[in-house]
This record gives structure tokens, C-alpha cells and sequence, in this order.
């Protein structure tokens, strides 16, 4: 770590760890293009080679050439789907859409509506339907259950409010919003929870609306549609012909419900967040936003007792400044910063339990595309330590044994629901020794190394794990 910052020696980022596989699966659809370009012309083939009833049809139930005249549709002839439709993606999208249980004071039955993931661990949910709750359980196609962590965003104006869960990444989906609100006379797909949660191939409901009208009132776009909304409709989310969620059904001012334009989520800003309790108590999602990084808030920081083990907050790391952290000692480990919950003691035999939240919260304060160069704490401290991950696996194709992979928390699987990693959530491995396993899932552990990889304005990688093993993930049969 003494070396110039920019001089490092790397091994390959991940971004070219992964362009193998795209720059092969590009080759190959381009092979298929002039093939089907050979073999028949454009006016005379649907868009793939299915019926043309499905081929040819949108959501709207026109045909590409009817829609041609919209500029919006031109774009989008391609097809984010092969022209087959969004009804028939919906089992693909359906996984990031659950069932929300919330319990409140004095009543035996759970509250249950629709919820979706818009991110890692973050659900949005109508702020009316949790606001005052005593706790909430999330329900995923397979069953399992994760408890409600803390409300981290909300938007009284538009019914939204953003929870936090402690999900395995194994697990994770989301949905990504439309920068655009939808037109008058475009057709949307909503999708509710499974109806049998747990069931081997759980089935969730759908509905098509058609947009009637388009509003923008204080600031928040309000979507009318031409019919009833199904009985499972608040909360759910609504996706357009591109797979994107361009609504979601929440409450009005009178109790009514209202479909609001997805465009919200994204300015939307997940803060540290509250309890159900706090939030009952009347302490704001706002309240918790962090102050300002000053000299003299790190001095008082500094300046707070550190745990037995820890010393003096480093000023410096691998040629940056470093943001000191608070560290308080608990049971199961350390809590840091007031916001993460770390187990264990950062041993070989007993490897810090890192979440994935924690290293991605680097880039509120290191990113050199913005011109931020400062190392959280949190994460440097972690430099040197034995570390335990969960996540998904990229290993090369070519050998048979492998000692380097790439762990990530998201699967990189380059379909719709596909999240391609960044420096702050995708791991380099080098094993402890060669192995020809290729599992999709795994736990990790293995000594920590935190090594910023900066070229010019650019962050090409950022954690590598060293002397790594691969094991079985906590619940995985055979632990």
C-alpha cells in the first residue's frame, strides 16, 4: 500500500473480467442479425422467430407499424424483449414484486399489500399503508420471510416510502425506473405478489391499464387509467413495453387510490433511516440525514472512545484522506457509523461478517468521476482483516481450474434484471488454491484487501479478497 495510488500493479479489472462475455455474446447476435437479414427481408419476417400473433403484437395489442407514428415507439423497435411483449417477460420481472406483511398496534391480522425492490435490500411501499406499523415482514416467492430493517426515504406527496431489509444478495432484484412518465393511450403491466408464496413455481397476478391521462401535480406525476384496478393493485408496480417501472399504485389524500409515475423513485434519496418505533414517535426520515463532511465534524469523531483493538482514526490511507468512523462493540461485533451491524472479530477462525451495503456506502465519499477522494473509515479498516462474504460468482470459462474469479453481490446474468457490477460492489478473489467448483452462489473468506484502482478520473476496481476459500453459503444443506 505504500505505492503511488495511480502506479499500483492490478491484476485486471472487472470491467474486463466481463468483456469477454459481452464482446461473445455480441459477436453472436450479430451473427444472427445477418442471417436473418440472408434468409428474408424486413417487411415480410416478425422480429424473432415465433408466431406472428406474438411476434408482431405489443402491449397495446397494435402492431409495430401501427404505433410507428409515435417517436417514442420508433426507439423502441428494437425491442427490449424480441418483440414477443411484456406480458410474456412478466415472469422475469415478477421475482423483484412481493408480498408486504405489516403489523400494527391492536390488530390480530397482519396488513397485506403489494411491495417491489427498486435496489439492493429497498422496497417501496405506500408510505399511508406502513406509516404508524409496529413492524413489517417482507414474503418472497420462495417463503421466506425477512424482517424490515428501517424506513430510509419518504414522500408523504406522493404516498412512497422506502424500506430497508437485510436480504441475501442471493436473492436480490429490483426494478429500474423510467426517466419518462408514459403517454396517453400507452398500456402498462402491473404485477402483484405470488399467490402462493412458497410453492415450487409460485404464479403472480397480472393486469394491462391503458393511460387515460397524464398529470403533473406538485411536483409529482399522477397517471389516470381507462379501467378498475384489481383488488391486489396498492403497491404494486407498473411496468412499460420496455420493462421499465413507469408507475406504482399507492393512496390519495381522501383514501382513494392513485397511480403515481415511477419517475419519483428516482429522486428518491435513501438517508440512514429510522425505526418503525422512531418513526411512531415523530422523528423524520430527514433527521437522520448525515452532516455535512467538515474538519471539525471528523475532529469530533476523532475525538470519541474507540473500541478495545482500535487505535487512532488513520488520516491517511493508500495516498487518500480518510473519513474517521464511529465504532461501538457489541455482542455479535462491532456497529459502525450508527448504520451497519458487523459480525465477528476480523480473524482467520472468526472472519468479520461484512454487508455489502457497508462497502458500497464508499462511494458517498470516494468517487473520482466526481471529483471525491476520500476513504470511509468503515471500509479502510477492514484493509488486512480475515473477511467472510456471501455473493454471486463470475469464474472464466476457459480453464478448467481456476484461481481467480470475481464475487459480486448481484447476479451478472446480462438479461433484463441483470445488474452489471461496479467497483463498489464486486470483489476480485485469488484463491489459496486451484479449484474446478463453479458454483453461481458461494460464501468467501479470505484476508481483506481494500486498493483503489484509479486511472485519470476513473475508478476501475476497488476490493480484493487474497488466500480466499470458497464454503457453503449460511442455510446451504451440507453446513
Amino acid at each position: 500500500m505504500g505505492m503511488n495510488k495511480y502506479d499500483s500493479p492490478r491484476r485486471l479489472p472487472p470491467v474486463f473480467f466481463l468483456g469477454g462475455v459481452t464482446i461473445f455474446v455480441i459477436a453472436a447476435v450479430v451473427a444472427v442479425a445477418i442471417g436473418a437479414a440472408r434468409s428474408g427481408s424486413k417487411s415480410d419476417r416478425p422480429l424473432v422467430d415465433a408466431p406472428a400473433e406474438v411476434a408482431t403484437r405489443r402491449v397495446s395489442g397494435t402492431t409495430l407499424v401501427e404505433r410507428g407514428e409515435s417517436v417514442r415507439a420508433q426507439f423502441a423497435q428494437p425491442g427490449q424483449h424480441g418483440g414477443v411483449g411484456i406480458e410474456a417477460m412478466a415472469p422475469s420481472y415478477a421475482p423483484a414484486v412481493a408480498l408486504l406483511e405489516v403489523f400494527m398496534e391492536g390488530q390480530d391480522e397482519p396488513r397485506r399489500l403489494t411491495t417491489f425492490f427498486t435496489g439492493a435490500g429497498q422496497l417501496a411501499v405506500p408510505r399511508s399503508s406502513v406509516y404508524g406499523a409496529q413492524r413489517a415482514e417482507v414474503v418472497l416467492d420462495q417463503g421466506h420471510r425477512f424482517e424490515v430493517v428501517r424506513i430510509i426515504a419518504d414522500a408523504p406527496e406522493a404516498d412512497l416510502a422506502l424500506l430497508s431489509v437485510n436480504l441475501p444478495s442471493a436473492l436480490m432484484r429490483g426494478l429500474q425506473a423510467a426517466f419518462l412518465e408514459p403517454l396517453p393511450g400507452e398500456s402498462l403491466l402491473m404485477i402483484g405478489p405470488a399467490d402462493q408464496p412458497g410453492i415450487e413455481n409460485p404464479v403472480h397476478p397480472t393486469a394491462m391499464v391503458e393511460v387515460e391521462r397524464v398529470r403533473v401535480v406538485d411536483q409529482t406525476v399522477r397517471i389516470e387509467v381507462a379501467s378498475e384496478l384489481p383488488a391486489w393493485a396498492l403497491g404494486a408496480p407498473l411496468l412499460n413495453d420496455r420493462g421499465r417501472l413507469g408507475g406504482y399504485v399507492a393512496r390519495d389524500a381522501q383514501g382513494g387510490t392513485r397511480i403515481y409515475g415511477g419517475e419519483r423513485l428516482l429522486r428518491l434519496e435513501a438517508l440512514p433511516g429510522v425505526t418503525f418505533e422512531q418513526w411512531k414517535e415523530g422523528v423524520s426520515v430527514e433527521s437522520t440525514r448525515p452532516p455535512p463532511e467538515t474538519e471539525d465534524l471528523w475532529a469530533e469523531i476523532r475525538a470519541l472512545p474507540r473500541p478495545e483493538g482500535f487505535g487512532q482514526s488513520p488520516k491517511e490511507f493508500g495516498g487518500f484522506e480518510v473519513r474517521p468512523a464511529k465504532l461501538e462493540r457489541t455482542e455479535a461485533g462491532l456497529r459502525v457509523d450508527d448504520r451497519f451491524e458487523v459480525r465477528g472479530s476480523g480473524t482467520e477462525t472468526d472472519p468479520y461478517v461484512v454487508p455489502w451495503v457497508m462497502l458500497m456506502s464508499a462511494s458517498e465519499t470516494f468517487n473520482p468521476a466526481r471529483g471525491q477522494l476520500v476513504l470511509p473509515e468503515r471500509v479502510t479498516m477492514l484493509d488486512g482483516q480475515w473477511v467472510r462474504f456471501e455473493g454471486n460468482v463470475a469464474i472464466p470459462f476457459a480453464d478448467r481450474f481456476v484461481r481467480e474469479l470475481l464475487l459480486m453481490q448481484h447476479p451478472w446474468d446480462g438479461c433484463c434484471l441483470g445488474v452489471p457490477p461496479t467497483p463498489y460492489d464486486a470483489i476480485e478473489v485469488a484463491l489459496a488454491e486451484p479449484t474446478s467448483e463453479r458454483p453461481q452462489f458461494a460464501a468467501l473468506v479470505g484476508r481483506f484487501r481494500v486498493d483503489p484502482f484509479v486511472r485519470g478520473q476513473w475508478l476501475y476496481g476497488m476490493y480484493l479478497l487474497e488466500s480466499a476459500k470458497l464454503g457453503r453459503p449460511e442455510g446451504a444443506e451440507g453446513n
